[in-house]
């Protein structure tokens, strides 16, 4: 394996760009296309949020997406909380193709830590989503210093 190859094996994480997009034209369903689309506005806006920090406050999502030898495998999306910017929310990361040459852990894993890396400066707090059965995803999470914040309990009447 060339240097060339070595660089094009390995797991990429990068906020979407409009370049992202002939490699996203494949992916079914179309409603998912035009949806990324609309991210990629959000995405533009969050860019310009955060390198005007003091006169933008931070009211837009981001969207990072994982590449695997230059195609995209899974996006993960960030979002503000507050008004201020200062906590952000994360669901965990949406599959759009299989991988090939990482596990699907390592690729949550990385998107998790690029999402919280990119917006340290400014966040404060960071809440995870995730469903209460998913171990792996709630596995990921502790290892990355998330604790428990609330759990719902459902109460039907007698």
């Amino acid at each position: 394996m060339n240097k060339q190859e070595a660089t094009n094996s390995t797991l990429r994480v990068e906020m979407l760009r409009a370049s992202h997009f002939p490699m996203l034209s494949s992916i079914k369903p179309a409603k998912r296309f035009n949806w990324l689309q609309i991210m990629l506005l959000n995405c533009w806006i969050a860019q310009a949020e955060r390198n005007l920090p003091n006169w933008l406050p931070a009211k837009r999502p981001f969207c990072l997406l994982a590449l695997e030898n230059k195609k995209p495998i899974t996006l993960i999306v960030v979002r503000p909380c507050n008004l201020r910017g200062s906590c952000w929310s994360v669901c965990f990361p949406e599959p759009l193709s299989t991988p090939k040459e990482h596990s699907i852990k390592s690729i949550r894993q990385n998107l998790l830590k690029h999402s919280l890396d990119y917006e340290n400066n400014r966040a404060k707090s960071w809440v995870v989503r995730s469903p209460a059965n998913d171990k792996n995803q709630l596995a990921i999470a502790r290892e990355l210093g998330f604790q428990p914040l609330k759990i719902l309990n459902q109460w039907l009447p007698p």
